[in-house]
């Protein structure tokens, strides 16, 4: 299964394999930008039921605001019951990388979806996969790290 792209723009591009919702993210996390991403998890949640969420920090230069910790907060209740788990991995080297997982670790705190951070696509493909109830089409998907990698790159 061939991951689709939902929606693109210079700050984000979400797509989904199956069941899984894919974003990658070439600069921080903007209100706009979670907005696009809610949209696109609420189809997919309306499609599949419950849904994984796979997001790909491919060069984030400053954190996100506090307008992007608020988002979080409110969206969390709307799906908490729709969602497997997340899985962020953070290409990301050095100052960057902390700045995006010192933005992770407290999100965390305020969300009850269960967050995974992984450093690698082949470690994020190999812990969606791992997620409980995940489909046998995710599952088996021994390609599912290449096709991350790809959709990842810039078109």
């Amino acid at each position: 299964m061939a991951i689709v792209e939902l929606v693109s723009n210079p700050e984000v591009r979400i797509g989904h394999c199956g069941p899984v919702l894919v974003s990658i993210w070439y600069s921080q996390a903007s209100l706009n930008e979670l907005q696009l991403l809610a949209e696109q998890q609420r189809t997919l949640v309306a499609r599949y039921g419950i849904i994984s969420t796979l997001s790909i920090a491919v060069r984030v230069p400053q954190a996100p605001g506090p307008e992007a910790s608020e988002w979080i907060k409110q969206t969390d209740k709307e799906f908490k019951n729709s969602t497997r788990g997340s899985v962020v991995v953070v290409l990301e080297r050095g100052l960057a990388a902390i700045i995006v997982r010192s933005f992770l670790a407290a999100a965390s705190l305020i969300t009850t979806n269960v967050m995974h951070v992984v450093k690698t696509i082949e470690e994020a493909a190999a812990k969606v996969q791992s997620l409980p109830g995940q489909p046998a089409e995710i599952v088996g998907d021994t390609q599912l790290a290449a096709k991350l990698t790809a959709f990842s790159a810039r078109v």
